[in-house]
């Protein structure tokens, strides 16, 4: 399959492969053997942020053209120097391939009833291998002096990536008059291993056939590398589920869990859980409500969960990086330089979680619900704590403190059936508060910097995590009367402003404009989040809905840099900018002006102009559907017969005026969290196809 994506240039073709095979050897006895295989090759995607289509296409200014009918090739970018062509970042990604060759497998082994009824084993195994080959290409181009690449160059890598799991447990049912017992005791390991290698030649031939390392023209210069990394996990869990007259259940669980990502001293961790419920609605004094109240069951838990995805698989010990020449008396010595700070330390992360629930049926069943509470404390965070620039060294990985999430999870439903109709609709609401209760004593960590923009969110005690932080503005100066209010004491508050040029609260009331009167400006966590779905059908017609959406949260637009650039630094600017920006022909005007020095800082400074409305409501999926009837299928040898229409996507309602309000943030770092520099929008898909069942 051929997937061609949103923008030129770009797509994934796709080969895969599967098999699902499951065996019945004795009554007691079951085997299994799943296989997928999966081959892809799609283009490269320049990561730098000058290169990237979109921010580079957004950036570049109007006048420069895509192709230069004299000379043969992409034109010259005339005033964005920093911008590539985004024409020519398109070409230069093709020069860029990407191989994947991914083989999955599991296998199973079930035996039921060793030696007593209701004592089972079963062991299972999967593996994932990767194989993957990178190919990039640069080749020699001359547009002007300033734009050109003098040597071509060959860029190749080729990775091997192998994960395995491997889980065994004893698992015994049990009937004792009205006590029904569930245990599972097991164990399970799991270990991942990648390594790469790769190299750089110069001067490589244009020509596709030719383009080989061995090929290369300048020794001198001809890179290699590559490296390697591996984890294990080992984990042993005992597992107690006791029902009693199908009223009264509790769930108590054990777990082990040992990390090579930790010292030794570090290296496991223990997290128990234990849940209970009560169902109500079997209770006798609970008959008389029968008939309207089927289901009532109550519901508490509290358990933690640990974590150790965050870490790296080194952090506990310092890294070192050679390849480094330094002069000694006149003499080349190689060397080494420590890359990371070492963190003995380290160890799990854990999330400690109470709820309280409910679950509801009414009117036989067809409206049914749920209700959930829940208190969620994350303890040794595990984060990457930023250092000062003079050290020298990558963050250290540190357990850095606490945080807390609480909330609830509603979720309702309604299904029926009248006749050839039935219907089945539903909603889920989440509401939760995310808290930052504790730094292990640090100072605030500031992140979400993209481009020239600086730092826009800080972590600290007693907010959310990754908030916005910068100034508040108060409009524009249109007047000059406005212009000279704008002081304390008879000096100017903001001494470079001019008429058109943003208006910064001074909040800590000094008479001037520092970081000390930069504060909260919103967030990307939600207040709300929820979905809705719908499933009807008709004799042989069926539609599926499913919408989704957040609401009260905010997002950074880190391209307001750019599109609403005072200086034009980039040389290009957004419509609106362009066309109602303020000047004394435009007096009333809300659009900053336009003014190549700038000193105001109207863009420089991370203020609230930079965050808008993240809220947004989207149909997700919509699909429409026709099974032929079984009088109809049979004529021809088939058991079923559906064909359908599907939309991904479909619409999206939001005030947010980037591309995709749907966004986590930059790098999945959480101190990026909701800050946007052009997320890659989601495509709106429209596809048919059909189900067939021989």
């Amino acid at each position: 399959a051929t997937e061609t994506g949103t923008v030129k240039g770009t797509y994934m073709d796709k080969l895969m492969f599967h098999s699902n095979n499951n065996f019945t050897l004795t009554k007691k006895v079951k085997i299994g053997l799943n296989f997928n295989y999966d081959h892809y090759e799609k283009p490269g995607e320049r990561s730098e942020y000058y290169s990237v289509k979109i921010p580079g296409a957004l950036r570049s200014d109007p006048i420069s053209a895509a192709w230069d009918d004299y000379t043969n090739f992409y034109g010259e970018v005339y005033y964005s120097q920093a911008a590539t062509n985004p024409a020519l970042s398109i070409y230069l990604a093709q020069k860029e391939k990407y191989l994947g060759n991914r083989a999955m497998g599991n296998f199973y082994l079930q035996i039921d009833d060793i030696l007593t009824p209701g004592l089972s084993f079963r062991s299972q195994f999967g593996t994932i291998m990767d194989f993957d080959d990178q190919k990039s290409y640069s080749p020699e181009y001359y547009i002007t002096p300033t734009q050109k690449n003098d040597e071509s160059s060959l860029y190749q890598k080729r990775a091997y990536g192998l994960n395995w799991v491997n889980t065994n447990y004893f698992s015994y049912n049990k009937a004792v008059d009205k006590l029904n017992i569930n245990a599972t005791l097991g164990m399970e390991l799991q270990a991942s291993k990648w390594s790469d290698v790769w190299a750089t030649g110069y001067d490589v031939p244009e020509n596709e056939d030719l383009q080989y390392l061995s090929a290369h023209k300048d020794a001198v210069k001809f890179g290699l590398g590559g490296g390697a990394s591996e984890s294990r996990l080992s984990s042993t869990f005992l597992r107690g589920n006791f029902s009693w007259d199908n009223k009264y259940v509790i769930t108590a669980t054990i777990r082990a869990d040992g990390s090579s990502k930790f010292t030794p001293e570090k290296r496991w961790g223990y997290f128990p859980s234990v849940a209970a419920s009560w169902n109500m609605h079997n209770e006798e004094f609970m008959a008389g409500s029968s008939d309207i109240l089927q289901t009532l069951k109550l519901r508490a838990g509290w358990g933690v969960v640990g974590n150790q995805s965050s870490a790296g698989n080194f952090d506990y010990v310092s890294s070192v990086n050679g390849g480094y020449i330094y002069a000694l008396n006149g003499v080349p010595v190689e060397g080494a330089v420590q890359e990371q700070l070492a963190n003995t330390e380290l160890t799990w992360e854990g999330a400690e979680q109470i709820n309280f629930g409910v679950d509801f049926g009414l009117l036989n069943n067809r409206l049914t619900g749920t209700v959930d509470y829940f208190i969620r404390n994350t303890n040794d965070m595990i984060l990457q704590r930023p250092i000062p620039m003079y050290a020298g060294k990558k963050k250290p990985a540190v357990n850095a403190g606490t945080m807390q999430n609480k909330g609830i999870e509603i979720t309702l439903g309604y299904a029926e059936t009248k006749g050839d109709f039935r219907y089945d609709v539903g909603f889920n609401l989440t509401f939760i508060k995310n808290e930052v209760t504790s730094l292990a004593g640090g100072d605030p960590i500031r992140g979400g910097s993209a481009g020239r923009m600086g730092n826009s969110t800080k972590t600290e005690v007693g907010r959310e995590i990754a908030y916005f932080y910068g100034y508040e503005t108060d409009g524009i100066f249109k007047t000059q009367d406005q212009l000279d209010a704008h002081a304390k004491d008879g000096v100017a508050i903001q001494p470079n402003a001019g008429l058109g040029d943003v208006i910064f609260r001074d909040l800590n009331d000094d008479g001037k404009i520092t970081e000390l009167d930069m504060t909260y400006l919103g967030s990307a966590s939600p207040a709300m989040t929820g979905g809705f779905n719908a499933n009807l059908s008709y004799k042989g017609f069926d539609m599926v809905l499913f919408i989704n959406g957040s609401y009260g949260n905010e997002i950074v637009n880190a391209m307001y840099q750019t599109l609403y650039s005072s200086k034009m630094f980039e040389c290009n600017i957004s419509q609106d900018m362009a066309v109602n920006h303020w000047s004394p022909e435009n007096p009333t005007s809300d659009v900053p002006r336009l003014d190549a020095a700038d000193l105001n800082k109207n863009t420089e400074n991370f203020s609230d102009l930079y965050v808008e409305n993240g809220s947004y409501l989207r149909v997700k999926n919509l699909q429409f559907g026709y099974t032929l009837q079984a009088t109809l299928t049979s004529k021809i040898h088939v058991k079923n017969l559906r064909v359908f229409a599907s939309f991904d996507n479909l619409l999206t309602f939001t005030k947010y005026s980037g591309l995709d309000p749907e966004l986590f943030g930059l790098y999945g770092d959480p101190f990026h969290y909701g800050v946007d520099m052009v997320n890659y929008p989601q495509p709106r898909t429209y596809s048919v196809g059909l189900n067939l069942t021989l």
